[in-house]
């Protein structure tokens, strides 16, 4: 799986050098903390792990939204910022290998977090969307100005405008992010609701 995420956020990047990678001990750590949350894709005739997507739980305040970086969010890889009783489900990442993307893999890894959130009934999904095209317009204009046009349909990325034909919906711009150059270094805290949920 050490192959996969590199191969999915940086091909040619090695291990020593990879910052924020997810390897083999982390995943294998994810299990002992939440394993509900942890879900592969699997091609049976290779006997080969396709896809992956992890999640933790957490808590969510409308009015002091989650702006930490990706890798603080995550407990640097280890998901060690996972809160048992928290009420919404925060989607760390989501995988799917090149050969496989367009077969509907990524959309079942959703939907079997959704019945999670439902199974354990949570408010919803949380989640950091990596603006990927951004760094082609960031000289003209603003990464404000740019959601506001992926949300509308004028311009289309590669990952967020994905995201938002899922249901979610962007809430916050997250400054220093991650360390990816594309995105210039902005997420988009993106949120979706379950409409299923039952209040205490």
């Amino acid at each position: 799986m050490d192959a996969l995420f590199r191969e999915a956020f940086d091909p040619g990047v090695s291990r020593e050098a990879c910052d924020e990678c997810l390897f083999e001990e982390h995943y294998r750590h994810h299990l002992t903390l939440f394993p509900e949350g942890q879900f592969v894709a699997v091609d049976s005739t290779r006997h080969q792990v396709i896809g992956l997507c992890n999640a933790l739980r957490t808590t969510y305040d409308a009015a002091h939204p989650h702006l930490e970086p990706w890798w603080q969010s995550i407990g640097q890889g280890w998901l060690t910022t996972h809160q048992p009783d928290g009420d919404w489900l925060y989607a760390v990442e989501s995988i799917v290998q090149a050969g496989y993307q367009g077969r509907g893999i990524g959309r079942r890894l959703m939907n079997a977090r959704w019945d999670l959130v439902r199974r354990l009934n949570l408010r919803g999904i949380l989640a950091g969307s990596l603006p990927m095209d951004y760094g082609a317009v960031a000289d003209q204009m603003s990464i404000e100005a740019y959601v506001e046009a992926v949300v509308r349909g004028e311009l289309f990325d590669t990952n967020l405008s994905k995201q938002l034909r899922m249901g979610f919906r962007p809430v916050q711009i997250i400054p220093n992010y991650v360390l990816d150059t594309s995105s210039r270094r902005y997420g988009v805290l993106i949120l979706s609701e379950n409409p299923d949920y039952r209040g205490a």
